[in-house]
């Protein structure tokens, strides 16, 4: 079995693997959508295991920032979903807004994220 996605202007997933705790980015860049008319859509896939996470997310995210204009940034994010391997996908959301939450002053972005568990 194969996740397929594509990626619209916004950050490349990432792929965690739950059995062995690894957590990484997946491949793919596309143009932001909306911009234009008639745009291509390129599909990327990825090889499904058991224990495999996928957490989908805009540069809201990272983007956000505290009142020191310091970013979340994507170390904070990674930081996040390690700790929250274990965590359901509900479980795991609900941390990453947690931290958000904590962390920014104002949110200045859209954010929207999801995590899905292939079992």
């Amino acid at each position: 079995q194969m996740l397929s996605y594509s990626v619209m202007g916004h950050p490349s997933p990432y792929h965690m693997n739950r059995m062995d705790g690894t957590l990484k980015p997946l491949s793919g860049r596309g143009p932001i959508m909306g911009w234009k008319k008639d745009v291509q859509l390129e599909s990327f896939f990825h090889p499904l295991k058991m224990g495999d996470r996928f957490f989908f997310y805009t540069d809201g995210i990272t983007e956000s920032h505290n009142k020191e204009k310091e970013m979340f940034g994507e170390v904070r994010l990674r930081e996040t979903l390690s700790e929250g391997i274990s965590l359901s996908p509900i479980d795991l959301n609900e941390k990453i807004k947690n931290q958000i939450k904590k962390f920014t002053f104002r949110l200045s972005d859209d954010v929207t994220y999801f995590t899905i568990d292939f079992q």
